[in-house]
Parts: structure tokens; C-alpha cells; sequence
């Protein structure tokens, strides 16, 4: 069966789904659209048609109704419900209904992905969460002793049993090949999970566990070539927030014809973590575990001692930066040899643990 069919009978021949196509796939004949090889089904001609020529019999069009336009939100009120968000770690015991849990997915489907891929995948933990989570408590407790070297969080948190899904009634582990596709379905979820009334936490810790650990992995049956890229914790929030706190000034960058070249990039401080661009310092190159790499270089800056990865700034986090410190394998060492010992000794702990108890 045909993914796309013209009807020629209905078509105007406007052209409007020839002018819309990004794969050039649609052209005029006679006064018809027609359809050749390399269409990608984004659905854009099937939206846009005036006359309804389109179909696509092979997709669910349940969804597929008239369009509501983002100026029907209110631009201000949205804008301070984003600013208002909050990631939220306190949750109520009160279960998730089910209808809403569609309403979260079903946002995620519909979110933009490259070249209409549609290639995230959604994994709810449901009757696995308790046991999944066990698992990532006993990993993460064998190397937060070396983490608390670097990172305050690690330093001052319990790993309690709870550590990861805080009590949370629904985790969702959103997967791809890649990354930006799965963050930006997670982004939409986020914010209909909000207009919903719960609150989300986006465990990275867990995503790093899972990284890490090919058993945690199995676990979670992910697609194949699949990686865990965000964790969403979801529950109703046992926590109220009164006001919404002060950020940093806007960094911005205007490519204007007045400037000559661009001017250095300011740096960026998260989690006790200051990352930077082309700073000229001492540089630790560490196989990234788990995470894509992409043109950008970044500098991750503990106190006076500076890592260098390259790896997507967009997802990157401290639990990433944790992962590549205490796990990865020093490719050239030009910083001080304490990251190398730090990463020995997490994974003789890690051996020893294994060899006690069969897992880690």
C-alpha cells in the first residue's frame, strides 16, 4: 500500500504541496501534483491541501483534525508558564491516570524529528521501575566516592533507596539513535505533563547508569541502537513554588555585518560545572562513554583542574562529566594524573563489588 496518494479527481493543481515539500518529491503535470521517489511522508502536502486530494492510508489519522494555531495561547501567558516551570523531586503518592500518560506520549509523538524520522522511542518503567531503580542505586553507590571528589551534589547527597525516581509514580525513558531528536520530544512531553498538573524531573543520573551498565540496558529493552536519552520522572508535585527565581543575563551573539568576527563566547556555569570556549589550558582528552559527539568543544572546569571532551553541549551534564572522570579510559593525559588514579580506582572498586555480589 501506498503511503501517499493524490487523488486527481479533488486536485485543484494550486501547487501549494509542490511549494511545501521539502524532500522535492511533488511536481505539476498537466495541471495535477504528482509524486516521485524520495518523499520522506512529513505529511506537509496532506495539511496543506485546500481540496483534501491528500491521503495517507497507511498512517493512523485519529489525530489528524482541523488546526489549532499557536496564537490561540496567549503569548505572554505561555511565556510565564515556562518561566514558571520547575523540576520537581517531591511527589505525591498518588498514581498517574492512564489518560493522561496518553496525552504526555502522544505529545512526544507529534514533536519535530529530522527529516521526519520518527525515530524516539518511549519505554514506561511501570511494573519494572522499583527493580530498574535497585539497580542504579547499587552502580551509583559504588562510584560516588570518587563523584564527591569533584562535584558538591555527589558530596553532600544520600544515595538513598529512592535516589533516582524519588518516590515517583511514572518513569518514561525516551530513546534514539541519536539525541536531539528524543531531547525535543521530551521538551513537548515536559511541558504537556505541566498543563496537566505534574511535575517532572529529568533524571541524568539514571541515563548515565544506563550508559554505563549493559545490564541496566537489557532491562529496559530499548530498540535496537537505541540509547537512553532522557529519563522523565513524573508525578503529581508535593512541593509548591511561590515565585519564579532570577537568571542569569541573556548570552547572546549577534552575527551582525558591523562585527568583524565573532567575539569569545562567554562561559557558562550549571551544577557547580563552568564550561567554557577556547580557553588555552591543560587538557585531559576521556573517551566520552555513551554519549554523541558533535563538532563543538567544550572545556569542563573543576576548581583549577580542566577537562576537555568533545561531546554535545546540548545534552551534556554532570552526571555525563561524573561518568567520563570516574569510567573513562584516558586517551593522552596532559593534566594532573589524579583523573587517571580516580579512574582505577573506580574501577577496581567496581571489580570487587562485581566479584562479591555477581553485579554491580
Amino acid at each position: 500500500m501506498e503511503n501517499i496518494i493524490i487523488d486527481a479527481l479533488k486536485c485543484v493543481g494550486c501547487g501549494k504541496c509542490v511549494k511545501d515539500c521539502v524532500a522535492f518529491a511533488l511536481y505539476l503535470k498537466d495541471g495535477k501534483a504528482k509524486l516521485r521517489e524520495g518523499c520522506i511522508e512529513c505529511g506537509h502536502c496532506y495539511a496543506i491541501c485546500p481540496a483534501g486530494a491528500v491521503d495517507m492510508p497507511g498512517y493512523d489519522k485519529t489525530g489528524s483534525v482541523g488546526v489549532t494555531p499557536m496564537t490561540a495561547v496567549d503569548s505572554e501567558t505561555l511565556l510565564q508558564a515556562i518561566n514558571s516551570r520547575r523540576t520537581v523531586r517531591q511527589f505525591l503518592d498518588v498514581p498517574v491516570e492512564p489518560e493522561k500518560l496518553e496525552k504526555i506520549l502522544e505529545a512526544g509523538r507529534y514533536a519535530p524529528t529530522g527529516a521526519n524520522s520518527q525515530n524516539v522511542a518511549y519505554t514506561v518503567l511501570a511494573d519494572r521501575q522499583a527493580e530498574i531503580e535497585r539497580s542504579c542505586v547499587k552502580l551509583f553507590r559504588t562510584g560516588a566516592k570518587a563523584g564527591a571528589l569533584f562535584s558538591r551534589t555527589l558530596r553532600n547527597a544520600e544515595i538513598g533507596d529512592s535516589f533516582f525516581f524519588k518516590g515517583a509514580p511514572l518513569v518514561i525513558v525516551v530513546s534514539g539513535h541519536g539525541s536531539v531528536n528524543a531531547s525535543l520530544a521530551s521538551a513537548y512531553m515536559e511541558l504537556t505533563a505541566n498543563s496537566l498538573g505534574l511535575g517532572v524531573l529529568y533524571s541524568g543520573f539514571f541515563c548515565g547508569c544506563a550508559a554505563l551498565d549493559p545490564r541496566i540496558r537489557s532491562k529496559l529493552r530499548l530498540p535496537k541502537g537505541h540509547k537512553a536519552v532522557t529519563c522523565m520522572v513524573i508525578g503529581y508535585p508535593d512541593v509548591e513554588y511561590r515565585r519564579i527565581p532570577p537568571r542569569k543575563p541573556l548570552k547572546l551573539n549577534v552575527l551582525s555585518k558591523d562585527n568583524e568576527r565573532c567575539g569569545r563566547l562567554p562561559v557558562h556555569t550549571a551544577g557547580g560545572v563552568t564550561a567554557g570556549f577556547n580557553d588555552q589550558v591543560d587538557i585531559l582528552f576521556c573517551r566520552h562513554i555513551g554519549f554523541e559527539f558533535s563538532d563543538t568543544s567544550a572545556f569542563f572546569q573543576f576548581s583549577d583542574k580542566v577537562v576537555h571532551c568533545k561531546a554535545s553541549c546540548s545534552v551534556i551534564s554532570l552526571s555525563d562529566i561524573f561518568i567520563s572522570l570516574t569510567m573513562a579510559e584516558p586517551m593522552i593525559m596532559t593534566a594532573p594524573t589524579i583523573f587517571k588514579m580516580l579512574s582505577g580506582s573506580f574501577r577496581k572498586s567496581a571489580d570487587k563489588n562485581s566479584a562479591e555480589t555477581g553485579s554491580i
